[in-house]
């Protein structure tokens, strides 16, 4: 059940939200003209601007499509520290009003008498409101102390800003990225990118006094636990890929990162600085990924297999696969988890091409040939086929199994036989061995 006391300054409104009696005139303002709030509907973000540079970015939720937030130039009016709304019984922190009912702030939140419930951050970035501009709760804190009455706020339907900004002289924006969510095992290395477009006011070189490299952030400049021999230091993955890169151009920073020993969710954080100059100045400029280091069980890697084979109906053929041990575990051929060569696509399904006299089952190709393979090392896994009458061609699928255990990665590998009526010239298709086919 809602608590039934409110708080002592009530906000009394119908659609928007309205503080009589302000008489604000803005000559009269606290502020300066150096500090601005640039709103763009378009983008759903507020940028921060003072003294001409934007200082900070937001995520924002302005009024919906049937209550839109009002366009043009307002300035702060009063600040409420939780203002309440009586029509729709909830709470606005960080209130700064901005004239004619409407304002900003945090994320509403409705009070119980077992705790408060706020609006979701999933409605940042989406228009949500009743016209007003809506902050995370820690965002509308930071603005509530750093822009006092009278600070000039610019809302504007376009894109990007309308207040005037001087660029700084390094920064840049993220354009492009490789996937960020990425699994590792231990020692195993992938390469990753990052392509920057140039919004400072100096040109980018990787040569000379200032050359732009990509370090490690938060905190700046820690030792990276995923460097490895091909990073610049253990601090600094990469320098840009070319030089002479102008305001609105692109460069890409790519390099090499080695998972280390230890198990576990890990973040890694990357910015570009000049160096010996600064760090680039967008604050919110954070390049990031996040890799999971884990080494299963049981795991496997295709390592090579037969050419594709062409048989005459009724005829046997030999083949084979290699896999690589990827896991923790050694293989063993006999015991309580054999690793066999099993039918896949869909698992454990007869195969057309079972051969009574060698495979252990119709989905069960083989057992590995070797007694023991452990980490690291390379598994064999022979065995017979045995062609069916109707000739055409088959896409036979296999996988490896640690029978009474688990299924191991499915990797796709599969032999491509085609089945003739009389002998054929040639014993297979070629060396062609792309497991994409």
């Amino acid at each position: 059940m809602k608590k039934s006391s409110l708080l002592p300054l009530v906000l009394v409104f119908a659609f928007s939200f309205f503080v009589p009696n302000l008489n604000f005139e803005a000559k009269k303002a606290v502020a300066s003209d150096n500090k601005v709030i640039d709103i763009s509907i378009n983008d759903q973000q507020m940028t921060i601007v003072e003294n001409n540079m934007a200082i900070k970015k937001f995520a924002i939720s302005t009024g919906k499509w049937d209550m839109p937030t009002p366009l043009g130039t307002f300035y702060i009016q009063n600040h409420i520290y939780d203002a309440y709304s009586q029509p729709y019984d909830l709470y606005m922190p960080y209130w700064m009003g901005i004239g004619g009912g409407y304002g900003i702030h945090g994320l509403p939140y409705w009070k119980y008498s077992w705790g408060n419930v706020y609006e979701g951050v999933n409605h940042l970035g989406i228009r949500v409101s009743h016209g007003c501009i809506r902050l995370s709760v820690d965002n509308a804190a930071w603005l509530y102390d750093w822009a006092p009455n009278g600070t000039r706020v610019v809302i504007h339907q376009e894109s990007g800003t309308q207040v005037a900004i001087t660029p700084p002289d390094y920064d840049g924006v993220i354009t492009a990225q490789s996937a960020q969510n990425i699994t590792l095992r231990p020692g195993e290395s992938t390469e990753v990118w990052v392509k920057l477009k140039n919004t400072g006011k100096h040109w980018w070189y990787n040569v000379g006094d200032h050359p732009i490299h990509l370090a490690t952030y938060k905190d700046a400049d820690r030792v990276s636990d995923f460097g490895n021999s091909s990073w610049l230091t253990f601090n600094r993955p990469a320098i840009i890929d070319n030089t002479g890169v102008g305001y609105g151009q692109e460069a890409t920073f790519k390099f090499t990162i080695t998972a280390p020993t230890k198990q576990m969710q890990y973040e890694e954080h990357f910015k570009p600085v000049a160096e010996g100059h600064s760090w680039f100045f967008d604050p919110d400029l954070d390049i990031v990924w996040y890799i999971n280091v884990y080494q299963p069980e049981y795991s496997n890697q295709w390592f090579s297999q037969s050419d594709w084979p062409i048989i005459t109906a009724g005829d046997t053929k030999t083949l084979a696969f290699k896999f690589k041990n990827m896991g923790y575990a050694t293989w063993y051929n006999s015991g309580s988890n054999p690793i066999r060569l099993a039918t896949s696509n869909p698992i454990d399904r007869s195969s057309v091409f079972f051969n009574p006299a060698s495979w252990l089952s119709s989905n069960r190709a083989t057992a590995m040939d070797e007694a023991q393979v452990l980490p690291g090392e390379i598994g064999t896994f022979t065995f017979t086929v045995k062609a069916p009458l109707s000739p055409g061609t088959y896409d036979e699928y296999f996988r490896l199994v640690a029978e009474n255990k688990t299924w191991m990665e499915d990797q796709g590998v599969f032999l491509r036989i085609k089945v003739v009526q009389n002998p054929d010239l040639s014993t297979t298709y070629s060396s062609e061995t792309d497991l994409t086919k």
